[in-house]
């Protein structure tokens, strides 16, 4: 009974460790202006500032990296899914959230690394929440698919935008829809919205997506 309960001791503290090593090793980082910081504190901050503080903010580049949470599958029939357990930047809207109107709508790519992608065909995967949780390439080769898959742990997912407003918990990238606090007229613009995966350990660039602006 003792070394039964030694035996569960010990592989209790060896998932605990485990999981700790895994947890430690994803990370998300932001930037806003290109000075890294909390984002939940710049959010609280701007629900307590006065008018006008908040403009300050207005139109900076704002973007958050996401490296270690990365899971890629290949199915066999050409596919391959990249899955981010975590999702990337829960804490920036980059979607619109008011149905028909005019807004940031679902991410095209701009360009894929033919050394790895060539012909294949993306799509952006998110939640009902609106944070990317993942990526399908369709169209690629096996070979092709199991170097992705050797990089697994070393890729990393940036989101790049400006600020365009306030919402529930998130920093907007844009003004489309209804936000809690918003910016001047003259910073809703049509921002670029883009989206990388790069392989950290060959500085290499796999995939860069650009937001649509639609209905």
């Amino acid at each position: 009974m003792l070394m039964q309960q030694i035996l569960k001791t010990a592989i209790f503290f060896l998932v605990w460790l485990y999981v700790l090593v895994l947890t430690a090793y994803c990370e998300e980082t932001c930037f806003i202006d290109e000075s890294p910081l909390f984002l939940y504190k710049t959010i609280n901050w701007w629900y307590d500032s006065l008018p006008g503080e908040a403009e300050l903010l207005c139109g900076k580049p704002v973007k958050c990296q996401r490296i270690g949470d990365a899971r890629v599958v290949a199915d066999g029939e050409k596919r391959l899914k990249i899955h981010i357990q975590g999702g990337i930047a829960d804490m920036l809207m980059a979607f619109k959230a008011c149905g028909q109107c005019y807004g940031p709508s679902y991410f095209k790519n701009l360009w894929l690394n033919t050394d790895f992608l060539k012909d294949a065909t993306a799509v952006v995967r998110r939640n009902e929440a609106g944070t990317i949780t993942g990526f399908f390439f369709d169209n690629v080769q096996g070979g092709k698919a199991r170097l992705i898959q050797a990089m697994e742990k070393d890729l990393l997912f940036v989101l790049e935008g400006r600020v365009g407003g306030l919402s529930s918990g998130q920093i907007a990238l844009h003004g489309a829809g209804p936000l809690l606090k918003r910016c001047p007229i003259a910073t809703q613009t049509t921002h670029n919205i883009t989206l990388t995966i790069t392989d950290t350990k060959t500085h290499t660039t796999l995939a860069i997506f650009r937001m649509v602006w639609d209905r």
